[in-house]
């Protein structure tokens, strides 16, 4: 699905593993970690994609669920002769990950879950970050485009109480705005889009598909220690799960939420055992 762009790193004719970015991001933002790993395990044909109303890929009218998603990367699979042995989604990428699974004609042999849970979520808990993930994209519909500068966005952020690591990793998602007489810069993601995304990501229930039990996929979720969306009775769901063979729970330590920038060599130790 030429739609959907992507990158490819490693062994172009080696099994395949697809990573997933979260909301708001790009596949920009796995590049580095890829291409570090693909280095060190030159077997695998990584790749990294770009989600939907996200970075390069296309802005469709309608529908903008996991699913919708899902379908985007069955059909990119599809028209590439692409069957991941492995998917890995951070966020709500993970959510789009177990949707890719749930629907797949093929299924991955592995599912990385990076800190993202699989239930309902009240809160939309985004660490660091200093508020829900709903709140960001409300306060980001009221800033006006084009935006002048990246440090005229940062400056913003940092006046409206965010910290200075959320609002520097913003300023790169911003792109120029094309055309030769054109100034200032534009989202990376189509902001309109985000609401219905995030509604979803909140509403869907995996925990079924989990229990029910794909009888050839392991689902392995990545807890961020220092994540605040793990709650205890979030921790007793995955303890009381703890006979089933196809289901892990990995703590990775030192990291909030945005665990490849945390803690980026303890992901790749954990990621690596899959390899």
């Amino acid at each position: 699905m030429s739609d959907i762009a992507f990158d490819e790193f490693g062994n172009p004719n080696g099994p395949v593993i697809i990573v997933l970015h979260g909301i708001l991001g790009s596949r920009r933002n796995w590049k580095q970690f890829v291409r570090g790993l693909s280095k060190a395990h030159p077997k695998w044909h990584f790749v990294t994609v770009d989600l939907r109303h996200h970075g390069d890929s296309f802005r469709p009218i309608g529908s903008n669920g996991l699913q919708d998603c899902a379908q985007d990367l069955i059909g990119l699979c599809e028209a590439q002769g692409w069957w991941p042995a492995q998917i890995w989604g951070h966020s709500f990428g993970g959510k789009v990950a177990l949707s890719y699974a749930q629907h797949s004609p093929r299924k991955p042999s592995e599912v990385w879950v990076l800190d993202a849970l699989p239930g309902h979520i009240q809160e939309l808990v985004t660490d660091s970050l200093e508020g829900t993930v709903k709140s960001i994209i409300t306060t980001l519909m009221t800033l006006e485009t084009p935006i002048a500068s990246r440090n005229e966005l940062k400056t913003t952020l940092l006046n409206k109480g965010f910290s200075p690591t959320f609002a520097a990793w913003m300023t790169t998602n911003l792109k120029t705005v094309p055309g030769p007489k054109a100034t200032g810069y534009e989202w990376r993601f189509n902001l309109d889009a985000m609401p219905a995304m995030l509604k979803s990501y909140a509403d869907t229930d995996f925990w079924p598909l989990i229990d029910q039990g794909e009888p050839d996929v392991t689902f392995n979720f990545v807890q961020a220690a220092q994540s605040e969306r793990w709650t205890v009775e979030i921790c007793r769901e995955f303890e009381n799960r703890a006979e089933n063979p196809r289901l892990q729970r990995i703590v990775l330590e030192d990291a909030g939420h945005w665990v490849h920038v945390d803690n980026p060599q303890g992901l790749k130790t954990i990621l690596q055992k899959s390899l």
